[in-house]
């Protein structure tokens, strides 16, 4: 055995060897900037420019645009209508004449119902009237067709004067003017007059007898 070429040292701990940075090390490696720095601490860092500083950013997230604010619609109340019964007034220059104003009952009846009341009948005699109406219309059917101008009209005012059974009576059978107004003049011997609001009012005689003074 042969002595070591050189002093073995057997004094002190074997120095440290600084491990390399590892691929999955938390720690990063100092830029650029930092190791001038390290090397030359009196000289100025560059300052990079805005380009330069922009180029290492990420893309940006642009905000959602604001969500418009739908206008407010004022609130508008839906009126209500109702139906306004006026109240009976007679007109002006015929006032002094009105002795008598009858309220018959509403039953689709209610023109006969009135002129049955007018003649002293009541308003319940109705249907007697009717056929007073039937009779003066059937007897003197050829002056009645000349009257009304044609067979067709003479045929729908005699079936209007048909009783009807039922609660209420259809449009059907309704006292119509003008035509019945000669029929009314005829059969009682009167002077028919229809008043009306809005167009012409109509005077009706009879056709073959004088009417009374009265």
């Amino acid at each position: 055995m042969k002595p070591p070429s050189q002093p073995v040292k057997t004094k002190g701990a074997p120095k440290k060897v600084k491990s390399k940075p590892n691929d999955n090390s938390i720690t990063r490696s100092p830029s650029y900037c930092e190791h001038v720095d390290k090397c030359f601490p009196d000289s100025p860092t560059p300052k990079l420019k805005k380009s330069q500083k922009c180029s290492n950013k990420g893309p940006r997230l642009r905000k959602p645009p604001p969500t418009p604010i739908p206008p407010q619609v004022p609130h508008v109340s839906t009126p209500i209508l109702t139906p306004i019964v006026p109240k009976v007034q007679n007109p002006t220059p015929i006032a002094p004449s009105i002795e008598e104003i009858v309220n018959v009952v509403g039953d689709g009846s209610c023109g006969f119902r009135a002129l049955s009341a007018m003649l002293g009948k009541g308003e319940d005699a109705h249907e007697l009237l009717l056929h007073d109406l039937t009779d003066e219309l059937v007897n003197h059917k050829d002056s009645y067709t000349r009257v009304f101008g044609d067979e067709t009209k003479f045929q729908s005012v005699n079936e209007a004067l048909v009783p009807w059974g039922d609660a209420y009576a259809p449009i059907s059978h309704w006292m119509r003017f003008p035509e019945m107004e000669h029929l009314i003049a005829c059969a009682y011997d009167m002077v028919c007059i229809d008043l009306t609001r809005y167009g012409f009012s109509e005077t009706f005689f009879p056709l073959r007898t004088s009417y009374k003074s009265n």
